[in-house]
């Protein structure tokens, strides 16, 4: 089993569309796919339908409540998911206290290897005891920046964040989105992602009314807009493009 985790420090990025879209795309592949939400804003999960009501915080954390338990279907074949709700804004007062440490997210990781092919994890933008714990097991990092000045600053404080860490693994992959091509320095990052950006993807996502529609719909983007439709097209092709680092020879998913 592989595991995506979608992170960046900075909000507003476009992390929950992209880690909803990506899984959905999984899916649609015939990957068995968990979209796995732990960013207590619970978008990811109120996107795919989920309801996150039943999930007991400490009860998750000491191992009293069942996280298979909570994972929910969705009406896309092959894609589940597992919600999350403002609870989960404590975690990391519990993590390290005596009732569980950083290997909560291994353990469960593990039990969903069981089931799926591909765990993609929507993750709180933050620091924190929750935000090691995955960036420890993911077997991939993708990071959603916008293009301008302080973009590559961005991806440069989680690479210095991991190194305080100690945190080799996982690779990094980066990619441009949100591109308004009406805006100049938007247009000529876009052109060569890898100027600007580490490990950068040369796929980059434009900005779009329909993404931003996602919360309405309450779809995944190819279910609504149609599979003409330039973001559609970027996002296959960023899902194309991040199944490829999965899969890449000599690398194993991290279970």
């Amino acid at each position: 089993m592989h595991s995506l985790a979608v992170y960046q420090l900075k909000g507003g990025v476009g992390k929950t569309t992209t880690a909803v879209n990506l899984a959905a795309l999984a899916a649609r592949d015939g990957w068995p796919t968990l979209l796995w939400d732990l960013d207590p804003q619970g978008a990811a999960g109120h996107v795919l339908g989920a309801d996150p009501a039943g999930i007991k915080v400490k009860k998750l954390l000491r191992g009293e409540q069942a996280a298979g338990r909570l994972v929910e279907h969705t009406p896309w074949r092959h894609l589940d998911v597992l919600p999350s709700n403002r609870k989960l804004r404590n975690v990391d007062a519990h993590l390290g206290s005596g009732h569980t440490d950083g290997s909560w997210v291994q353990t469960w990781l593990k039990r969903f290897s069981e089931n799926y092919r591909l765990v993609v994890i929507d993750c709180p933008p933050a620091l924190g005891g929750l935000a090691e714990s995955i960036l420890r097991n993911a077997s991939l990092l993708l990071l959603p920046t916008e293009p301008g000045p302080l973009a590559r600053r961005a991806v440069d404080q989680v690479r210095e964040h991991l190194e305080e860490l100690g945190i080799k693994k996982p690779p990094l992959r980066t990619f441009f989105n949100q591109v308004d091509r009406r805006r100049r320095m938007h247009r000529e990052m876009a052109e060569d992602p890898s100027q600007f950006l580490p490990f950068a993807s040369p796929v980059t996502i434009p900005a779009s009314a329909a993404v931003e529609r996602m919360g309405m719909e309450c779809a995944p983007l190819y279910a609504y807009a149609g599979a003409s439709h330039p973001a559609v097209q970027a996002f296959e092709a960023l899902w194309q493009d991040t199944r490829k680092v999965l899969e890449k020879p000599g690398r194993k998913g991290k279970t």
